[in-house]
């Protein structure tokens, strides 16, 4: 009966050379039991997914960016670190 917690964090904001757009310019969808729509963060890490006990999960995740056009232009990269926790 232990919760099974899956969260995502970004390691900081997207990066060009030194222009940077902040991280929660991205956010996702979800489905699939248990899993869950969000925002992502590079201060705090966000659920994905949580689940009851053992087994296997399948869902989906996309990622969508929020472009604007106040952001400069260029190649961003920026790494997700993802989390699965049990007791």
């Amino acid at each position: 009966g232990s919760t099974v917690t899956l969260t995502v964090l970004a390691t900081g904001p997207l990066r060009s050379g030194l222009e940077t757009i902040p991280a929660d310019a991205i956010s996702w969808t979800a489905s699939g039991p248990g899993f869950v729509a969000g925002t992502v963060s590079d201060a705090v890490p966000q659920v994905v997914g949580r689940w009851a006990g053992s087994g296997v999960h399948v869902g989906i995740q996309n990622y969508l960016f929020r472009n604007l056009w106040t952001y400069p232009t260029g190649n961003y990269t920026v790494s997700l670190l993802y989390t699965l926790t049990a007791p």
